[in-house]
């Protein structure tokens, strides 16, 4: 007998918010047969460098997942001089994958003492600019650890002292 609403379906994905941040991502060794691995719809995703995504492990601190992917984008069948091009990150691709990310909101702001590296970033103040202008100052942000209660997002590319760096704010 069928089913008034159909047959039963298996998504990976049943309900998201209609408002949810979505950024693209390129995938971090794409290349199974030399032993990397590929993001699937419905996974959670960690950074991995400059714009770039890798599955979330098992022992991985929860706090190191940004979010799920739900789109990728197979680039295999490009030739290497033909691979897309990702303006974010100044390099060609064979994957990408769209997020649907914890954080809210992706924002400008410098690096503090030390570099940031791509991953979990907490707040370490307002400093002022010289020019004041367009601001009086700029949010700076520091590195953090993956059980830092003061972790508020996560840098989306590595910045040295000084630099500006883009910033997932997840609080």
């Amino acid at each position: 007998m069928p089913r008034i609403f159909g047959e039963k379906t298996h998504h990976v994905i049943h309900k998201s918010e209609s408002h949810k941040l979505h950024q693209q991502f390129d995938v971090d060794k794409h290349d199974t047969a030399a032993g990397g691995e590929d993001i699937n719809i419905g996974m959670p995703v960690k950074m991995a460098g400059d714009f770039t995504v890798a599955p979330l492990e098992s022992t991985d601190n929860a706090n190191l997942c940004i979010g799920v992917a739900i789109k990728d984008s197979d680039l295999e069948g490009y030739r290497d001089e033909k691979t897309p091009y990702n303006s974010m990150k100044d390099t060609y691709s064979l994957k990408r994958v769209t997020v649907a990310m914890r954080a809210y909101i992706i924002i400008e702001g410098v690096a503090g003492s030390g570099d940031v590296t791509p991953g979990p970033v907490k707040y370490a103040g307002y400093a002022a600019t010289d020019d004041n202008f367009p601001h009086p100052g700029i949010n700076v942000f520091v590195d953090a650890v993956a059980t830092d209660v003061a972790l508020i997002g996560w840098a989306l590319h590595a910045a040295d002292e000084g630099e500006i760096v883009r910033i997932a704010l997840a609080v």
